[in-house]
């Protein structure tokens, strides 16, 4: 059976995965939110049932709006859904269902939970960094694509190098540059792929960020005092790393080797 067949017939769990995705978006950030409760409408409350819950259909079925109230549902709902099962299935054919594939898919989802949460809240949960810390010892026991050694200095230089990061981005704009939540992203991620892997994921999040913001800057979209949250750069970054390193690899020594 192909890789595509494959993905294929795997789609509608990744759908449910992605589904769940939204769920942790919604509720980790309120601690006494219980994950498992049935779904609501979050304007009316009304326990939504199982098909008008189906991962992505739903939401076109009843054309964006609550079947109750008439409330409109957000646009995350469909977004989250997409994104997500594109990144499991991508990721588990790119690595030919290897036991690295499950582990990479899982970090790739838990950083889209991560990325909205940060957008939203501007907080990365400590909850979800443990469990990447988590998902990075499993990856490394059983597939040995790293050392132990170059992912605990990847977990430390990671931290490290926003940290420093941080207190200098203070000292040069006379406010909080780098939040906390980052460092910890940061560290999380150098465990997994590894003390090269988070640096250049880290370059390159920074890049990105910088055109983004003057972009954003020269668009009228945003002005110097606009809060921008790092964390979904840098889970960017480092998702483009852990699908493509050899290609990031390749420019980044390109342009700075």
């Amino acid at each position: 059976m192909s890789v595509y067949s494959t993905s294929l017939l795997l789609a509608p769990f990744a759908m449910a995965i992605a589904s769940f995705l939204n769920v942790c978006i919604s509720r980790i950030p309120d601690a006494k939110t219980n994950l498992w409760y049935r779904s609501r409408c979050p304007h009316c409350g009304a326990s939504i049932p199982w098909y008008d819950n189906i991962p992505i259909l739903s939401f076109y079925i009843l054309k964006r709006k609550c079947r109750y109230c008439k409330s409109h549902i957000s646009w995350q709902y469909p977004v989250v859904e997409i994104l997500g099962t594109f990144l499991i299935l991508f990721t588990l054919g790119r690595f030919h269902f290897s036991f690295f594939s499950f582990f990479a898919a899982a970090m790739l989802s838990l950083l889209l939970v991560i990325s909205f949460i940060d957008m939203q809240n501007y907080i990365v949960p400590n909850v979800l960094v443990l469990a990447g810390l988590v998902i990075a010892a499993l990856k490394i026991l059983l597939t040995r694509d790293i050392s132990i050694s170059s992912s605990i200095l990847g977990l430390l230089g990671g931290g490290s190098f926003l940290l420093v990061a941080g207190i200098f981005g203070q000292i040069i704009f006379k406010k909080e540059s780098m939040g906390a939540g980052d460092v910890k992203l940061a560290a999380m991620l150098g465990a997994f792929v590894g003390l090269k892997g988070i640096l250049m994921s880290l370059f390159l999040a920074i890049f990105i960020a910088a055109f983004t913001g003057a972009m954003g800057i020269l668009l009228q979209k945003l002005d110097r005092k606009s809060i921008l949250p790092f964390g979904p750069f840098i889970a960017f970054a480092t998702t483009l790393y852990i699908l493509f390193p050899h290609q990031i690899e390749f420019y980044f020594y390109l342009f700075y080797g």
